[in-house]
């Protein structure tokens, strides 16, 4: 795997493409620091439903007992940590670059170059494309999602007691069409392979009952949306529902676009790729603050608004890629990938929007400066952006015939911070705001690929067309990747290639 590991925390948020935040709002959400003794203010940030209204986040989905233990904090990620300097600038410090995430020599860290060459906004080419987190707890993509008996309990135990009740290779003998039609995505998936084995389908129950049998339960958070927020736009989207021929090559099996999304996530969650990363975790529930309310761990105050701006300027508005941001700056960890972004300036001073000449302030024209003994000693001046920012959520899976862009679901929020730049407009750190700001950034490659180790047995192969029943070498391979919580990339290529044909 690459640098996460399986388990990660995922969220569902229903809604649709988001509104923006109107100069009304914008201002509001300023004047609301007017009052403040210190910053950054430990409240969330405002977002946006798809008819624009704005959504009260209670900022997870978490009560106070459900982490039972610090394990699981510590298996989300396997990130480099370093202790905390005494000396907190404002600066990006030691593992968060702002050329982290660009690919190439187009970059710019130019608050002047950006506004030159209308780099407010910004759009990502590929638009990524929504799925479900497919939560552990319900069997990940062996949940049997549109199967009216099927429990779609918050306990393990008792999704798995049904499927174990119910074993797919009995629904597949009873030649019942709907009932074949019904079973998981991983199902699915094994019948290409063989009749009973049921390889892939088995590891991903056995990755939730290795967490039942320790601690009695299944957490509602763990799923694989890494692996959806990287699919979702390395990944071609699957148009159509398809039929392809089950291994006896006479029975066919429906995939939806919604199952051939789920294995794509799957892969992508399971597979090394090569990544791109900007930032540390942040381990702590509650990350201990100074006494401005700023968090003490470097880990827990990136990424720096100078991290962050320049790389969703450089990479959505100059490159048109997309990138993942894991949402918050604690423990919690939201992985979304990114859509869009717009920014305005404001002067920090006054709090006022305002045109970029109007909102830069001389540090030493800026008394009431409530970060100025954090700021960089080569920082000239202070600029204040407020950004909003749209990026794709999860979605619950379907069985609709077709998948459009217009199915996909996002959120837009608008963060609120500060730059500090020298005497040439260079950006050289700043400050945010509001402490529930993003935390690390990440993206795999722009070339890379989701492989499973089988896969590169298969290289330089056609695809399949799903006329006829896998090739006996394709099964066994299938077979060994399987176990591994693997689907071959090389059936999901085709089987994405047949979708988007029709």
């Amino acid at each position: 795997m690459n640098i996460f590991i399986k388990v990660l925390l995922c969220f569902f948020v229903p809604g649709v493409w988001a509104s923006d935040f109107s100069s009304k709002e914008i201002q509001e959400e300023l004047n609301s620091y007017l009052g403040e003794s210190s910053l950054p203010v430990n409240t969330l940030y405002p977002k946006k439903d798809n008819r624009g209204k704005i959504i009260r986040d209670t900022g997870g989905i978490f009560s106070s007992d459900e982490v039972l233990t610090t394990e699981f904090v510590k298996q989300k990620l396997n990130s480099r940590r370093v202790m905390s300097a005494d000396y907190f600038y404002s600066e990006p410090e030691r593992n968060d670059n702002p050329r982290a995430l660009i690919e190439g020599d187009a970059y710019t860290d130019s608050i002047l170059e950006m506004e030159k060459h209308g780099l407010q906004k910004g759009e990502v080419y590929n638009k990524p494309w929504s799925d479900d987190y497919w939560p552990h707890h319900k069997g990940g993509p062996a949940a049997r999602y549109n199967d009216d008996k099927f429990p779609n309990s918050s306990e393990w135990n008792e999704n798995f007691d049904y499927v174990s009740k119910n074993p797919f290779y009995i629904v597949f003998e009873s030649s019942v069409r709907t009932s074949i039609d019904n079973l998981s995505p991983a199902e699915k998936y094994d019948l290409l392979v063989n009749e009973k084995s049921g390889s892939l389908t088995k590891a991903l129950w056995e990755e939730g009952e290795y967490y039942y049998k320790a601690h009695g339960k299944v957490e509602a958070w763990m799923g694989i949306c890494h692996g959806w927020a990287a699919a979702s736009y390395m990944s071609p989207r699957p148009k159509k529902a398809i039929e392809v021929l089950a291994f006896d090559g006479k029975t066919k099996i429906k995939f939806f676009p919604d199952d051939i999304k789920a294995l794509q996530s799957l892969l992508w969650a399971n597979t090394r790729t090569q990544t791109l990363f900007a930032g540390e975790r942040c381990n702590d529930r509650n990350p201990p603050l100074d006494e401005n309310g700023r968090p003490k761990k470097s880990e827990c105050r990136d990424s720096n608004p100078a991290t962050w701006h320049n790389t969703i300027v450089n990479r959505v508005g100059l490159s048109k890629q997309s990138f993942v941001l894991d949402a918050t700056f604690d423990y919690q960890v939201w992985n979304q990938p990114i859509i869009k972004y717009s920014y305005s300036y404001f002067n920090p001073q006054t709090m006022k929007v305002a045109k970029l000449d109007e909102a830069r302030i001389d540090v030493a024209n800026f008394p009431n400066d409530k970060f100025a003994k954090h700021r960089s000693r080569e920082a000239s001046s202070i600029v204040g952006v407020t950004m909003q920012v749209t990026y794709g959520v999860e979605t619950s899976p379907t069985h609709s015939e077709s998948d459009v862009p217009e199915n996909d679901l996002s959120r837009t929020v608008l963060y609120v911070y500060d730059l500090e730049l020298d005497s040439n407009g260079n950006i050289l750190g700043g400050e945010w705001y509001k402490t529930p700001h993003p935390d690390f950034l990440w993206t795999p490659t722009k070339d890379a690929k989701a492989l499973a180790k089988n896969d590169y047995y298969l290289l330089g192969q056609p695809n399949w067309d799903g006329k006829s029943a896998l090739s006996d070498a394709w099964k066994k391979h299938a077979e060994e990747a399987a176990v591994r919580s693997q689907p071959l990339a090389k059936i999901l290529n085709s089987l994405v290639e047949i979708s988007n044909k029709h």
